[in-house]
């Protein structure tokens, strides 16, 4: 079980290191993996591993609700970032959360929903800032700023951005 929770660990983030992977690919692994985690949740007994496995599930739904909204399936992501923040809740995991309604944030601004994705980058953002994740609080600032950039409120986008900035300098 180890071994499988390394190998799709070791994946995730790889591609998060290299977003210019094949999506078309990474799309078909991360479902090959969904399957796997699901599969082995159901068989296991072992509380523990039950948790690191729903933990990395969550992380693997996520990255395939990036590339569904990548590969033009809007529809279909939105689906995988409401079932990525619904498991990240009921795991009480606050960074699968604040990851999940970020998700969410991108998925509305790709449809130019931009009142529901400044709610839920604003949501993310203090969950972020309640776990002290400065990348996230900076990518959450970022998106408020491209949010209000999309709006022509050009005065706030440049604040967003600064705080962006200003965070990732320090």
């Amino acid at each position: 079980m180890d071994t499988i929770i390394k190998n799709i660990s070791k994946e995730l983030d790889e591609y998060k290191k290299n977003p210019r992977a094949d999506r078309r690919l990474t799309y078909d692994k991360m479902t090959e993996h969904q399957s796997t985690l699901t599969k082995a949740i159901s068989e296991s007994t072992d509380k523990k591993i039950i948790n690191k496995l729903e933990h990395l599930l969550v992380r693997c739904i996520l990255m395939r609700s990036e590339v569904a909204r990548k590969l033009s399936m809007p529809d279909f992501s939105f689906e995988l970032s409401e079932l990525a923040l619904t498991l990240a809740i009921k795991l009480n995991d606050q960074k699968s959360r604040a990851e999940a309604l970020y998700d969410k944030a991108i998925h509305y601004n790709y449809l130019s929903n931009y009142n529901l994705s400044k709610e839920y980058l604003e949501q993310a953002l203090e969950v972020f800032k309640s776990i002290d994740d400065v990348d996230g609080i900076a990518r959450c600032y970022m998106g408020l700023g491209n949010t209000e950039n999309s709006k022509g409120n050009m005065k706030k986008s440049l604040m967003h951005f600064n705080k962006a900035i200003s965070l990732l300098r320090s």
